[in-house]
């Protein structure tokens, strides 16, 4: 067993607290300052006080394995920043970094215990009810004004749509990454061509990409916070929080 004392848990959460803190007092000064959103933010860090309160034990290969997930979620972090910046010659570092990202992940999943008695995931009637509800507001939530927010058609969507239409229609071989304004991977553009050839080329075919893969992820969600928590209750209220984003 590895025990986390009351001052390694307060430090933690003091970390959590100034991470979110960076954009609010370090950011442009131009910038919109202190809003309701570091109120929410500050609030669901501060959820975590009571633990710090009362010393942890956790089991020393979970903890292993837990430090491993940070660790690659770390790693896939710095390589998202990596990529955001548009520079070919860091490609080899994020890919170096991906890998290395990978292989904690893979490491975690080989030293986290699993239960087999509880490996199968068996949803009640209830529990189905209430997951069903949670997805069809989250449904709800994103299909309401989507034809008119953002009004007409941004400058993104814009891009995005031609060169779906490029896909489509275009003689050039199958694209893996597309280097163009969008700078994204052609996985994207593959699925907005699946639904505008059911949806018609039109902006909200588009647009119901969003709406599918917001909804989907809620549910993805639902089901890791089940896991973690082992608390279907709780798992629907945290599966509210990206519902309703």
């Amino acid at each position: 067993m590895v025990r986390l004392s009351q001052t390694t848990l307060s430090l933690a959460l003091l970390g959590m607290v100034l991470l979110a803190s960076i954009d609010t007092f370090f950011g442009p000064l131009n910038g919109p300052g202190f809003t309701y959103k570091n109120i929410l933010v500050y609030l669901i860090i501060l959820s975590l006080a009571p633990y710090v309160m009362k010393e942890t034990r956790v089991e020393k290969k979970k903890a292993v394995s837990g430090m491993f997930l940070v660790m690659s979620f770390a790693f896939i972090s710095v390589n998202q920043y990596i990529f955001s910046l548009h520079k070919y010659e860091l490609l080899p570092a994020s890919a170096a970094m991906l890998a290395a990202a990978f292989a904690f992940m893979a490491f975690c999943c080989r030293t986290a215990a699993v239960d087999k008695k509880n490996g199968a995931v068996t949803v009640s009637p209830v529990e189905f009810m209430g997951l069903a509800a949670v997805l069809v507001f989250a449904l709800a939530v994103r299909l309401y004004r989507f034809d008119s927010i953002p009004p007409g058609i941004w400058f993104d969507e814009a891009v995005n749509g031609n060169e779906t239409l490029r896909l489509l229609y275009g003689s050039e071989p199958p694209p893996v990454f597309i280097e163009r304004l969008t700078m994204m991977p052609a996985m994207f553009f593959y699925i907005t061509s699946a639904f505008m050839k059911f949806f018609g080329e039109n902006i909200y075919a588009m647009r119901y990409v969003s709406v599918f893969a917001g909804v989907l992820s809620v549910a993805a969600f639902y089901f890791l916070a089940r896991r973690v928590l082992h608390d279907h209750a709780l798992a629907l209220c945290a599966a509210f929080l990206p519902a309703s984003s």
